[in-house]
């Protein structure tokens, strides 16, 4: 009869071990599904603030372009070229991601 109590009690460490090794996969899960809902959140935030960006160097391009007037400095111009250069890196970094 100890023979069979040892062999009752390796087999419940067994059982224990394995449904400890069951929860830390889950865990283990359930970490990677959080980490890569925050990635997809962060993406679209960048995303988002590209987007914005975008709007803004636009605007910024249209207003130089309303700047270039009789008094308009070859500057604005310049400013306009950038904002629209910028806009079409942040273009090309989108399409990248």
């Amino acid at each position: 009869s100890f023979e069979n109590n040892v062999d009752g009690i390796i087999s419940m460490h067994c059982t224990k071990r394995e449904k400890q090794q069951q929860q830390m996969q889950q865990q283990q899960q359930q970490q990677q599904q959080m980490q890569q809902m925050q990635q997809q959140q962060m993406k679209q935030q960048m995303q988002k603030q590209m987007q914005q960006q975008q709007d803004t160097s636009a605007n910024g391009a249209a207003d130089a372009a309303d700047a270039t007037t009789a008094d308009a400095s070859a500057s604005a111009v310049a400013d306009a070229a950038a904002a629209a250069a910028a806009a079409a890196a942040a273009n090309a970094a989108a399409d990248a991601t």
